[in-house]
């Protein structure tokens, strides 16, 4: 299966905002790739919290004095396209949507400002812990699927021949990392889609997702009580199946009505 190339067309962002986001940036000590690399870990706890981008830079001005920002060709904000795989029955979303405790998602991931391409599939298993594993590849504009099928043989129960291209999804990130602790911080927002069978596209540039990932004996912290101080709490939030909730209609999302919910009555999405 071939990857298709392009992006969405998505609305021109408010610079005024990101300058704004960009000058609270300066104030974090930066730490690169390979620095990170070495408090990276695979097998971790995630924990997300949802909530409108106008409280992005009051929690952003508390937060220096604990936490690093990666930076990337000098940028702390980095562009990140992802492309979901799925059967033609959308079984892996499917699996999300039933609860099932073990459950697969299968993407390509384009880091653009690092200029890096991977093929990674991530597993969440019955003790609610996240796993992920990756391969990384030269050319994103011709990569096809099975140029690795052992690899997602080996780690999920799908054969590429039976995946195919759903969703692409496209948001910048902020990365923070912990100074004392086994911990990294996401903080995605911008996130617009694109359904790759039909070209139906759709924004939700106010939606921020803040995501705390923790190796496995790592307690709360500071973090926790700035969150609640703001009254930030968990959510549930999957990129791919709210995307799919919304492009594929016909598909079954009754549990996904309480995260539109949540996100209508804080004022997040209309």
């Amino acid at each position: 299966m071939m990857l298709k190339a392009g992006y969405i067309k998505r609305k021109p962002m408010n610079i005024s905002s990101i300058n704004n986001i960009n000058d609270l940036l300066f104030k974090f000590a930066p730490i690169n790739l390979e620095q990170m690399d070495e408090v990276s870990f695979f097998k971790r706890i995630d924990t997300k919290y949802l909530f409108h981008q106008k409280y992005l830079i009051e929690l952003l001005k508390e937060m220096p004095d604990n936490y690093r920002l990666l930076k990337i060709n000098g940028s702390g904000i980095q562009t990140y396209s992802t492309t979901y795989y799925d059967t033609l029955k959308f079984d892996m979303y499917h699996q999300h949507h039933n609860g099932l405790r073990k459950r697969y998602k299968v993407r390509t991931r384009n880091y653009l400002n690092s200029n890096q391409f991977f093929l990674e599939v991530k597993v969440k298993n019955n003790k609610g812990i996240t796993s992920k594993k990756r391969i990384e590849f030269d050319n994103p504009n011709s990569f096809q699927l099975q140029e690795d099928s052992n690899f997602l043989k080996k780690r999920t129960p799908f054969l590429p021949v039976n995946l195919t291209e759903t969703l692409r999804n496209e948001f910048l990130r902020i990365t923070l990392v912990n100074l004392n602790n086994p911990e990294r911080i996401t903080i995605d927002w911008q996130l617009s889609y694109e359904n790759l069978k039909n070209g139906s596209e759709i924004e939700m540039e106010h939606v921020c997702v803040l995501e705390i990932k923790r190796s496995l004996n790592t307690k709360n912290n500071v973090l926790d009580e700035l969150l609640k101080k703001h009254q930030i709490h968990p959510g549930k939030f999957s990129k791919y199946c709210i995307g799919v909730a919304q492009l594929e209609p016909n598909l079954k999302n009754n549990r996904f009505k309480r995260v539109f919910h949540q996100l209508r009555k804080k004022e997040i999405i209309n």
